[in-house]
């Protein structure tokens, strides 16, 4: 079972050809249904992708294998693409379906209720948009009738399904063939049999009428005529009856159909459409609110009914689980635990697909999703076996996602706690439980439990029980200790059991874990205080400790009684007793001390290095006088520091005078740091110590240090662990590092084994802090791999596929290494990349998708190491790597992402080829529904442009695609690509005489006069005062939204000074004066502003309203006199308009006040407002001048409407190519606001011709089909007779 499809509501990328082929020929059932569900997907983001598809037959024939296949649910898959494709197959449809039609016609028969409504619905699609590919659908159902070898039981079927295909559009065309073949049949079957016949032909006489059934027998041969007239009367009496219960669909309007039919059974077909339509999030509530309605009221014989459509049910409710809206997604999960509860013992057969489903929101951090899918895992437990769902559950236990494998702990906790554990496979549950207490992702915030601790919950009550097995638990764990070194797991889990608690279910479902989640208060504790809690809270310990430690957290607190040096000695010798289950005991030994020592001779020193000698640790009460001397004898923090995590690493207990350093010199710490860190007495008094750590270091007795310790190592801290935890305090004080450290840290450096560890271990412990952090690893990773330069050089080859097998790991950290190994030999070996390219950039491009950003950082940044080194040898491969690094550079949540995604692609157009460059950047990012990536490709573009040249440019054989392209951003809704593709032809336009005859030979007509009209606009306008005057376009200033907002000349907005400010309130005072000579004086004073200075004209929002006052003003001059002035400077205000936030409230009253004029007796008036309206809607973005004009549409009167719904018509027809969603958002409510005005408020000749022609512009923008379909919902069945008067 695959992994559940994180839905991208982003644009999809539709993948070769050959890729889509080989999937569904797949002997995989997941991969061949998700290929189809990918597919439906695709076809609905790109109507046009047919006819890009290249293999068409091959398509067509895995189409006719996978209509055959075993799986039901192929089956259902298939249909139900080539049922949305219908439209997107053009020319091509009546060919695709000829092929595939006895295929498809054999599926009327189905057994599967599913698939004989699926298969209804397609054909009656097909027959809608092909009425006259009747006569081929009919031979096929006939001949498929006719055929002896096909099943009796499944034409029996087929002959209950063939009344649906009884439509309107069909209802003038000839059924002679399917007759004659009825008719036929009629005389070769039995009796018994012919009943269904004859209700069929019944059907046809209620459907057809008598008098066009009569003309199509008269066209019977004599002898299927003979045979008619035998079974004539009977069936006109069955036609008789059948007439008040069958619904004559010729007279039958749409609307009503529609009303009648229901979904699922039970559900009506306006609630389905309701909860299909992924954007109003408002109709999915509405409609899931119905459904839970429906289901609460639903009665047994519905339930019966409703019982053959749960899949489809399931299927439908997935895709409502794949919004982002919060309350749909609680709704739905609702509405599921609900449909569980109704339907009962049915679901033995979906359990599956009900895991599926939940598993979208599996590890979701909203409570009330976790109780949702809680109570959805136990009601079906409850009606189906609790072992078959905790089989289907198992899957996701190994989830990369810690949140999900503990989700899934707790609903395993649950089951065990509700159900009889004699239906539970307890075996299974023991091999899934007991890796997990190992999990790496124990506890990483105290506001988040990780699957450790679940895992512990689920173990104790799995021994409870199981008692009679808890030794071979136990054994297991003990095993699971010895192969994964995490050695005092098996204390742990005794200590566990040992608790004698279980988990609890609280009253909302969830589990209430035993294990206590907060640190013991130990503050009071004593001695013997200290020992109870060091051997009653191993447990505790072990979840909250780190990778290879124990937690610092419980460790600090007991810091003070680490002077106690005989209770460490009691306690490691008997811990030597705690694990009856090691085989490694008896290989250590005790040492002098009283330390545990480990046999050299099973690990003998890996490098020829010399060993790390440790000295012994002194400190006396003056601190400062030790860092004085130590300072004479080159001794530095980096040494201590090294020394003690090496012995922490080791399990080696500290010498005498270690002891001596604990008892000694930390007994007296009660002091405590601003940041919480503990600090001793003399250090907080004495200001002057620098180096506190700075502690000679002499030779150690042992001479050697392995990198592992006993395995009857505690759980808790031992004295190497407070050592390293003294370390840690003084870490957080400025030390410094002084040149001496260099041999010590080189010797450091040399053993891979504990760095490798050292790595992990802080690896694990620095996701809490700052962005340094990752520049930190990145740094080391680099250094480490530059240490092995000459073992790349050696076998770069081996390099290769052993970085290639850990970019398949699970750790990022080794991923990590991967890619840095792949950076470095595309600079030193390139030839050895060069050859095994391809399989280096797929696994390249799926880091690129990784969720942690560093791995994905770096897999971008290596793509601009390949293209810098491999230049042309990447071709083959850019129409893949483009596609990704497009998407990464409109990321708009990580600015880092998207600068390296953008540096790697400047590189990309910089050394690879520019045809293969081009063709790359414009078939990813051209006509991206994002503003961020529509830039980012116009900005390259360009620089594309640059790097060639334009002369070059012009001359080259892609110069059709290079201008077509820039003409496209020129004519873009979003400013910032409107201005780059405009720079980027005036760029191509410096040498007119070679770009007009290129134009001239590579352009449409059309497409010259769209150019031409981009080139006027440049030279009327300039780039609209952007400031592009460098060759190179940044796309830095590119905003979350993928808008810019428009600055000054400096880059950003400029302090208006106090003498402007006063100007522009004697502006105002005199545009709102009660004497209409002042307000005329203010309407020139307003005009010079804006043309001296117009960033300070719009930073005051009431000098603007004052002036769109008085374009409507009582008196005739001042109102003329500022619809003249409006006139001369909107070119200068216009680019404000649709970049300001604050002017788009002022467009709206200046819409309004202007269609006031329309309505003015005086010609002057109205002659002005036009032509202001001409001037807004020619300098004014269109796409910002929707909204205020159909506000301004909907309050018009009689006089106003028809010159408002003449231009907004403009408008959405203008913006519609580039911004459909918004165009339709925007022009449908104005629509059916018409539609619904009494008749007698449309009776002026000039209103009903207005409102005609912008119902044609809808229709023909919309398309008539989706327009009549949305209007079902919105108008009722007279006002949508109208608007289809209307578009006819």
């Amino acid at each position: 079972m695959l992994a559940p499809i994180a839905t991208d509501h982003s644009t999809p990328l539709l993948p070769p050809d050959e890729d889509i082929i080989e999937f569904l020929r797949s002997t995989d059932f997941d991969v061949r249904l998700q290929t189809l569900s990918r597919l439906t997907v695709w076809l609905k983001h790109d109507p046009q992708w047919f006819s890009k598809f290249v293999k068409k037959g091959d398509l067509f024939k895995q189409l006719e294998r996978l209509l055959m296949d075993d799986r039901w649910e192929v089956q259902h898959q298939c249909i139900k693409f080539l049922h949305d494709a219908l439209p997107t197959f053009g020319d091509y449809m009546e060919w695709c379906i000829t092929y595939l039609l006895p295929s498809i016609v054999i599926k009327l028969g189905s057994p599967k209720i599913t698939i004989r409504r699926i298969t209804n619905q397609m054909l009656i699609a097909y027959l809608k948009l092909q009425p006259d590919a009747l006569n081929i659908v009919q031979k096929v159902i006939g001949n498929f009738l006719l055929n002896n070898e096909n099943d009796m039981q499944i034409k029996d079927e087929a002959l209950r399904e063939i009344p649906n295909l009884m439509i309107i559009e069909c209802a003038n065309q000839n059924w002679k063939f399917l007759i004659s073949s009825l008719v036929e049949m009629l005389h070769t079957i039995s009796s018994e049999r012919s009943e269904k016949i004859i209700r069929l032909l019944a059907h046809f006489k209620v459907y057809l009428g008598t008098e066009k059934l009569r003309k199509i027998l008269s066209e019977l041969s004599t002898k299927q005529y003979e045979i008619w007239k035998k079974y004539e009367q009977i069936i006109f009496e069955t036609s008789d009856t059948m007439k008040e219960g069958v619904v004559n669909k010729e007279k039958m309007s749409s609307s009503v159909d529609v009303e009648l039919r229901y979904r699922f059974g039970i559900i009506p077909m306006s609630t389905s459409n309701m909860l299909n339509n992924e954007t109003d999030a408002t109709s999915r509530i509405a409609a899931l609110e119905q459904v839970n309605a429906i289901m609460n009221g639903i009665t047994p014989e519905d339930t019966r009914k409703f019982a053959a459509h749960l899949h489809s049910y399931f299927l439908t409710l997935g895709n409502v689980l794949d919004d982002l809206n919060f309350k749909i997604v609680a709704l739905c999960l609702d509405v599921i635990r609900l449909t569980l509860e109704k339907v009962g013992a049915l679901l033995a057969p979906y359990i599956q697909q009900i895991v599926g489903l939940i598993s979208k929101h599996f590890g979701s951090q909203k409570s009330a999703i976790r109780q949702h899918i809680m109570a959805i895992c136990m009601i079906t437990m409850r009606n189906c076996s609790p072992k078959s769902v905790i089989s289907y559950l198992c899957v996701y236990s190994e989830h990369r996602n810690s949140r999900i494998r503990e989700e899934i702990l707790n609903i395993m906790t649950a089951a065990l706690l509700t159900f009889d554990s004699r239906s539970i496979n307890l075996k299974a549950i023991a091999d899934v439980v007991v890796p997990l207490l190992a999990d790496p992702k124990r506890r990483v915030r105290y506001d988040t439990l990780a699957p450790a601790l679940a895992a512990f919950e689920l173990f104790a009550v799995f021994a409870h029980l199981s008692s009679n097995s808890t030794k071979r638990l136990l054994k297991l764990v003990s095993n699971l200790e010895e192969k994964h070194h995490a050695y005092g797991l098996l204390s742990a889990v005794k200590e566990r059991i040992s608790r004698n608690t279980l988990p609890k279910i609280r009253s909302d479902g969830l589990i209430e874990y035993a294990t206590p989640l907060d640190a013991p208060d130990i503050s009071a504790c004593n001695r013997e205080g200290w020992r109870w809690l060091k051997t009653n809270n191993l447990d505790y310990e072990w979840i909250m400790g780190g990778a290879n430690g124990s937690s610092s957290v419980l460790s600090s607190e007991l810091l003070e009684e680490s002077k106690n040096e005989d209770l460490f000695r009691n306690d490691t010798k008997a811990s030597m007793t705690e694990r009856p289950y090691s085989d490694d005991c008896d290989r250590y030994k005790l040492n002098g001390n009283g330390m545990h020592e480990k046999y050299l001779d099973d690990h003998p020193p890996l490098h020829s290095v010399e060993p790390i000698r440790l000295q012994k640790l002194h400190l006396n009460g003056d601190l400062h006088q030790i860092a004085q001397n130590d300072s004479s004898t080159g001794g530095n923090v980096a040494r201590c520091a090294t020394a003690i995590s090496d012995r922490s690493v080791t399990g080696k207990e500290p010498s005498e005078d270690e002891e001596n350093l604990i008892g000694n010199g930390f007994d007296k710490m009660k002091q405590y740091n601003s940041d919480g860190n503990f600090l001793p007495n003399n250090i907080s008094r004495s200001r002057k110590i620098t180096n506190p750590g700075d502690l000679p270091i002499k030779s150690s007795k042992c001479e050697t240090y392995c990198n592992s310790y006993a395995p009857s190592e505690p759980a808790i801290p031992t004295r190497s662990s407070f050592l390293s935890l003294v370390r840690k305090s003084f870490s957080h004080q400025n030390l410094a590092c002084t040149s001496k450290t260099t041999g010590i840290s080189q010797r450091i450096q040399a053993s891979p084994k504990v760095i490798r560890k050292n790595n992990l271990k802080s690896a694990s412990s620095m996701r809490s802090i700052t962005s340094n952090s990752s520049s930190v690893i990145s740094t080391s990773k680099r250094e480490k791999c530059v240490q092995n330069i000459e073992m790349l050089l050696k076998n770069p080859e081996f390099s290769l596929n052993d970085a290639l097998q850990k970019l398949d790991a699970e750790e990022w950290n080794e991923k990590l290494y991967a890619i840095e190994v792949i950076d470095t030999l595309t600079k030193i070996s390139p030839g050895v990349l060069a050859a095994n390219i391809h399989p280096v950039v797929m696994k390249l491009l799926n880091e690129c998708k990784n969720l942690r950003s560093t791995v994905s950082r770096a897999a971008i940044s290596s793509f601009g190491a390949l293209f810098e080194n491999l230049k042309t040898v990447m071709d083959s491969d850019i129409e893949k790597v483009c596609p990704v690094l497009m998407q990464k550079a409109g990321d708009v949540s990580n600015a880092f992402i998207r600068d390296d995604a953008t540096i790697a692609l400047e590189k990309m157009i910089k050394y690879v080829s520019p045809g293969r460059s081009l063709y790359a950047l414009v078939s990813s990012g051209a006509k991206s529904k994002s503003n961020t990536i529509r830039a980012c490709c116009a900005s390259l573009l360009v620089k594309l442009v640059e790097r060639l040249g334009p002369i070059n440019a012009i001359g080259s054989a892609e110069f059709p695609r290079f201008v077509t392209s820039l003409l496209l951003f020129a004519r873009d809704a979003n400013v910032t690509v409107r201005q780059t593709g405009k720079y980027g032809i005036r760029l191509l336009s410096q040498n007119n005489d070679l770009f007009d005859d290129a134009v001239r030979k590579s352009l449409n007509e059309s497409e010259r006069q769209n150019l031409n009209e981009v080139l006027d606009a440049i030279n009327r306008r300039g780039l609209e005062e952007t400031n592009l005057a460098s060759s190179s376009l940044s796309l830095g200033s590119i905003s979350r939204s993928g808008s810019t907002r428009r600055s000054g000349s400096n880059g950003r907005d400029a302090p208006i000074s106090q003498s402007i400010q006063q100007d522009l309130l004697q502006v105002r005072n005199n545009l709102i004066a009660s004497e209409w000579e002042r307000r005329m004086k203010g309407l020139k004073e307003f005009s010079e502003i804006v043309m001296r200075n117009d960033r300070a004209a719009i930073s005051d929002t009431k000098v603007l309203g004052a002036f769109v006052g008085r374009t409507s003003d009582i008196n005739f001059k001042v109102s003329v006199e500022a619809m003249e002035t409006l006139v001369t400077i909107l070119p200068t205000l216009s680019p404000y308009f649709s970049s300001e936030a604050s002017l788009k409230a002022v467009l709206y009253q200046l819409i309004n006040s202007l269609m006031s004029h329309l309505a003015s007796r005086s010609e002057g008036h109205r002659q002005h407002a036009k032509l202001c309206f001409e001037e807004i809607t020619k300098y004014i973005e269109n796409m910002a001048l929707l909204a205020p004009f159909a506000s301004a549409t909907k309050q018009a009167n009689v006089k106003q409407k028809p010159f408002m719904l003449q231009t907004l018509s403009k408008l959405i027809e203008s913006v519609y190519s580039i911004k459909p969603r918004q165009a339709e958002a925007v022009g449908l409510p104005v629509l059916w606001e018409l539609l619904r005005t009494p008749p007698r408020s449309c009776s002026d000749p000039e209103v009903r011709e207005a409102i005609r022609h912008y119902a044609i512009t809808m229709a023909r923008c919309i398309g008539i089909k989706t327009l009549l379909q949305l209007s079902t919902f919105r108008i009722n069945p007279n006002q949508k007779k109208t608007l289809q008067e209307l578009i006819s």
